[in-house]
C-alpha cells in the first residue's frame, strides 16, 4: 500500500514538472511579441521568470518524461517479480533461543 502511494506521488510530481515546463514555454511563445510598457513591464518580469524555470528544470524534464512514459512499459515487458516482503525474524530463520 505504501509503495503504491509513493509511486503515485512520484508520478504526480513528474507530471507537475512537465506541466510547469510546458506552460512556461507556451507563455513565452504567446508573449514573444508583446508591446513593452517600459522598465517595470509586468509581462517582461513574467517572461524572465518563465525563462528561469525553463533553464532550471530543463534537464529534469527529460528524466521526468522517461520516468512517466518509459518505466511502466519496461516494467510490463520485463515482468519483474515482486520480492517477498515478509519481515525476517528469528522464528522465520528457525533460530532456537533455548539452550
Amino acid at each position: 500500500m505504501q509503495e503504491n502511494k509513493q509511486k503515485y506521488t512520484v508520478y504526480l510530481l513528474c507530471l507537475f514538472l512537465l506541466l510547469a515546463f510546458l506552460l512556461s514555454a507556451l507563455f513565452l511563445a504567446a508573449e514573444a511579441g508583446h508591446r513593452c510598457s517600459g522598465e517595470d513591464c509586468p509581462i517582461c518580469v513574467c517572461m524572465q521568470l518563465a525563462e528561469r524555470v525553463l533553464r532550471q528544470i530543463g534537464g529534469a524534464v527529460l528524466g521526468a518524461a522517461l520516468l512517466l512514459f518509459l518505466l511502466p512499459s519496461v516494467r510490463r515487458r520485463c515482468r519483474i517479480p515482486e520480492t517477498d516482503r515478509t519481515p525476517m525474524t528469528l522464528v522465520s530463520q528457525k533460530v532456537r533461543l533455548d539452550d
